[in-house]
């Protein structure tokens, strides 16, 4: 297949058909409403001077547009995800959008100065921040930007059918793999005056191959991803064909990226204009079919994971903890691979619930030195506590080397909900009051699922002050080892609650409680609950042993 005829005849027909469409629906900027770009979230170009934006399980957030019409094809973050940099095929342009929103558009950087009617197709970010554009057209020349947009330098790569049409930079910031609309995927050394390279497949995998990314650890030696029209190929160290995707009815496959969870990659279909997301090592389809709308010529991701991390790599890339818990990441430094002792190293949560998390060096955050530099085996680890909830964080760690260039790592942390034991606690009695002579009364009756009843919960304190459980909203049963709640045996020995109520019998206002058993005579038992108002503003807390009653934790 050949990508020309497809711009000239699909494409054209399918341009029109998401004109039309644009036309008839009215979208032909972006939602109106405030819309946050999040960590996975994927961005699907459709023509147009269009992207659409999706969430990780493919529901449609809104639409961007660059107000040039024409095709656009690959997209990519800057290192830090504050900027989203797309291409206008068409237009020879890079178009750069801020994230937060409303996304406004921040740059324009025009490819076609350099090379005329070059087609900017597919960008890609170096370690330090500069940035990659790759050409099918014009001179077929790749180009390097530096962070800030202007123009570096361009390079004369060996083509087959078609220019440096897709690409993707290796681990060591200079060998990029690109495609050329052949059988082969190609290589050229970016450094210095630049060089090509043996091609990466010794022979033709087949097809026309189009968007392309290298499996970790991004040197090539993990194989990469590519997009081969009739299916997507898993190539080995070698450059073989060792597995291969497909869904049936899909026969143009031209869009691909990594996901942030590691596990997963994004591709798209150019003929049917519908995309997926595949397991790496399953090959099932997860997400999927999602129908673009529009001419599906590029996906990226927020977050994906790139292999141009330079000489600073992260374990483990991903994982997943329960919220409340540690996670250590460790950084390993390296230049020609050997180790780099004393590198200070910072860490930091660039995106997801713990966003704004930092290494704080000589406080303990740092493992083995604590001062955060790298040991004799070129290692530093830090540890950071999930405080903020549920979601997928984005860790960044980031070193600078004695030429004073920055080379960063990323690597992802998905915290999910712990899930609550089964069971009931009952109880009540007197706690307490901080800060004051009163004392607070409670009962209870609560079930670890909030979908068991009853749910019951008063409070009393002071001259006939009362809240009242209307509504258990969220419950986690959990086991304290340090506790012991003897008999009978009910597998957990600790309540933490939240629910709606009535304070002096007003509705609107919020308790939060942590109940635990610790056996008999409850002298040990521990509770604290703390009562808001409907503007989250605190009205009284209760916190410590009880000084009579009990708690007691039930089997179902």
């Amino acid at each position: 297949m050949n990508k020309i005829k497809h711009y000239q005849v699909f494409g054209f027909v399918a341009g029109l058909i998401t004109v039309a469409a644009a036309v008839l629906s009215g979208a032909t900027s972006p939602a109106a409403a405030s819309t946050t770009w999040n960590v996975g979230d994927v961005y699907a170009g459709v023509a147009a001077g269009q992207y659409n934006v999706y969430d990780n399980s493919g529901v449609f957030k809104e639409t961007i547009t660059d107000g040039l019409g024409g095709f656009t094809t690959g997209c990519a973050f800057n290192n830090d995800l504050s900027k989203l940099y797309t291409t206008n095929f068409t237009n020879t342009k890079v178009v750069v959008y801020d994230d937060p929103s409303p996304h406004p558009i921040s740059q324009t950087i025009d490819p076609g100065v350099i090379n005329p009617g070059g087609q900017s197709e597919s960008v890609v970010f170096a370690a330090n921040g500069d940035f990659y554009v790759g050409h099918p057209d014009g001179d077929d020349d790749i180009q390097r930007y530096d962070a800030a947009g202007v123009y570096q330098q361009s390079y004369d790569v060996a083509i087959e059918n078609r220019g440096s049409d897709w690409m993707d930079l290796a681990s060591d910031q200079k060998t990029m793999f690109y495609t050329s609309e052949g059988g082969l995927v190609k290589r050229y050394d970016v450094s210095g005056a630049g060089a090509q390279l043996a091609d990466f497949t010794p022979v033709s995998i087949g097809g026309a191959n189009y968007a392309l990314r290298l499996l970790p650890p991004g040197d090539g030696s993990g194989g990469l991803l590519v997009a081969s029209s009739a299916d997507i190929k898993r190539l080995d160290a070698a450059g073989a064909v060792v597995q291969t995707y497909d869904v049936a009815g899909e026969d143009g496959w031209f869009a691909l990226n990594l996901d942030p969870n590691g596990t997963s990659f994004w591709a798209g279909d150019f003929g049917t204009n519908n995309f997926y997301r595949f397991g790496i090592a399953s090959g099932l389809v997860e997400v999927g079919p999602i129908a673009s709308g529009g001419s599906l010529f590029g996906l990226c991701v927020k977050g994906e994971l790139t292999a141009a991390i330079g000489e600073i790599k992260l374990d483990p890339p991903t994982a997943t903890n329960e919220t409340g818990t540690d996670h250590t990441v460790t950084a390993t430094v390296t230049a020609g691979g050997a180790p780099v002792v004393g590198a200070l190293v910072s860490f930091s949560v660039t995106a997801g619930p713990n966003i704004g998390q930092v290494s704080d060096p000589n406080t303990g955050e740092c493992t083995a030195n604590n001062d955060c530099t790298t040991d004799a085996n070129g290692q530093v680890s830090w540890t950071y506590t999930g405080t903020g909830g549920p979601g997928l964080d984005v860790i960044t760690a980031c070193f600078t080397d004695e030429q004073g260039v920055e080379h960063c790592a990323r690597a992802t942390k998905e915290w999910t909900e712990p899930v609550s034991l089964p069971g009931r606690m009952t109880g009540g009695g007197t706690i307490p009051v901080s800060k004051t002579t009163l004392e607070g009364k409670h009962g209870f009756e609560l079930h670890c699922d909030p979908a068991d009843l009853p749910n019951r919960l008063e409070v009393n304190w002071g001259k006939g002050n009362k809240f009242h459980l209307e509504s258990l909203t969220s419950a986690l049963c959990s086991n304290d080892p340090t506790l012991d709640e003897e008999q009978p045996v009910a597998g957990f020995d600790t309540y933490k609650g939240e629910g709606t109520g009535r304070y002096n019998g007003v509705s609107g206002y919020t308790a939060k409680w942590n109940f635990t058993d610790d056996g008999e005579p409850g002298t040990t038992d521990y509770a604290t609950i703390s009562i808001f108002d409907p503007l989250n503003v605190l009205v009284q807390t209760f916190t410590g042993n009880l000084k009579n009653g009990n708690h007691q934790a039930h089997p179902n």
